[in-house]
């Protein structure tokens, strides 16, 4: 398997409200698919508030109940420290980059 089969997905610049139902329905088409999971590639992303984090969870959960994972890449400082406050990285890994996500899934698919 290829990263090239691990779907990665940029979320918007700030995940609220505002953006939620988008993002929600960019997801969608992959949380039924198989596979090992997927990528969410923060790079670009600048805040996410709670409603955001709790899709993240929820998403997170679902891929659990299907046997794969969501992986987090390339967050800011910013994102990557509010993760590890509230504890969300010891549920979603978080990498440094997509290929490093990519290649955990690969590898441990399941949690």
């Amino acid at each position: 398997m290829t990263a090239d089969t691990v779907p990665v997905l940029s979320p918007p610049r700030e995940i609220t409200e505002d953006s939620l139902e988008a993002f929600e329905q960019q997801l969608e088409p992959h949380v039924e698919t198989k596979g090992p999971g997927i990528v969410l590639d923060l790079v670009g992303v600048e805040f996410i508030n709670s409603a955001g984090l709790g899709t993240l969870v929820k998403v997170g959960m679902r891929l659990d109940g299907h046997g794969r994972r969501l992986a987090l890449a390339r967050p800011t400082k910013t994102i990557e420290r509010m993760l590890k406050l509230i504890g969300l990285d010891s549920k979603l890994p978080v990498f440094r980059s997509v290929d490093e996500a990519s290649a955990f899934l690969e590898t441990n698919g399941a949690p």
